[in-house]
């Protein structure tokens, strides 16, 4: 889910009758396990030049930023388990005067899930949510008087340290989670036959939605955890309420994944993925290029 891209611009100077012309680089930063960004990625440095822009991967850890640049995430995706190297990463693209896509705004608010609260009250439907702070093991006890519920942390992704409590269990597991910030939902039973279903937008446009499904005996619906991914044809009061959604937030996305569950007609906000977020290009022929598009149209050059 996480992989960054830096973009440079250098204006060179050609003393022909031309003048000027602009040479487009683009670094595409992903994690060092994913040198090649995911298996759906697959073309898309190709795609990037199809709309003028040379693109280069490198390491989001590893790569020394420049001054000036424009940066956007893609496959960084280990930056929850990495937190204050990325934070650091985000202080020196704003201190370099670097411009991020999506915005560092963006990212900063989307990195901490209570944002979550914040769109409840401001009347989204939101999966109900309670936030604590520095989680501890009376708040662990009393997970049980309000199971079947979902834990997880208010910086996180992948599912990693993600756990479903019910009555009457050992809850060991979520010792993990102690001194930590985490976010406490109802679990949805609904999910478990329904699925979750996901709305990917490009410069605030819709692209296409998917449908995920948890295997048998399990709750999250990553392939990390043997869930399943099928294309999802949305009716266009779907569409609607996810747009209602987006606006709600009143910040700009170059590009973003709306998580969603559905109860009856309802479509309940699960989370927004508005910093790496898979994008399952596969399933839409068209959607690499418009996500190169609307990343182009958001540059600072």
């Amino acid at each position: 889910m996480l992989g960054l891209i830096f973009i440079e611009s250098p204006l060179t100077d050609t003393k022909m009758s031309s003048s000027y012309y602009y040479m487009t680089k683009l670094y595409i930063l992903t994690q060092k396990s994913m040198p090649a960004f995911c298996p759906d990625d697959k073309g898309l440095i190709a795609a990037f030049k199809d709309v003028g822009i040379e693109a280069t991967a490198k390491i989001w850890d590893e790569w020394e930023l420049k001054f000036n640049v424009n940066v956007l995430m893609r496959t960084p995706w280990d930056y929850a388990q990495n937190r204050e190297k990325f934070e650091s990463l985000l202080q020196k693209i704003e201190s370099s005067q670097s411009h991020c896509i999506n915005s560092l705004d963006v990212i900063r608010w989307n990195m901490n899930k209570k944002y979550l609260v914040e769109l409840s009250k401001q009347g989204v439907d939101v999966i109900p949510t309670k936030v604590f702070l520095n989680f501890n093991a009376k708040e662990q006890k009393n997970l049980l008087n309000e199971g079947p519920v979902v834990c997880k942390p208010l910086v996180g992704a992948g599912g990693i340290d993600t756990f479903l409590v019910e009555k009457n269990e050992d809850l060991r597991n979520t010792d993990v989670l102690f001194g930590r910030d985490i976010l406490v939902q109802p679990f949805i039973s609904d999910i478990l036959d329904n699925g979750e279903l996901s709305f990917i937008y490009f410069d605030h446009q819709f692209s296409h939605a998917i449908l995920k499904k948890a295997k048998s005996g399990e709750f999250r619906v990553q392939d990390d955890y043997g869930g399943t991914v099928s294309p999802y044809e949305p009716t266009k009061d779907e569409v609607c309420q996810v747009n209602s959604i987006i606006k709600a937030t009143g910040r700009q996305f170059s590009y973003v994944r709306v998580d969603v569950v559905k109860l009856k007609a309802k479509l309940l906000l699960m989370e927004f993925e508005a910093i790496e977020p898979e994008l399952f290009f596969r399933f839409s022929k068209d959607s690499m290029y418009k996500y190169c598009k609307a990343v182009k149209q958001s540059m600072c050059v």
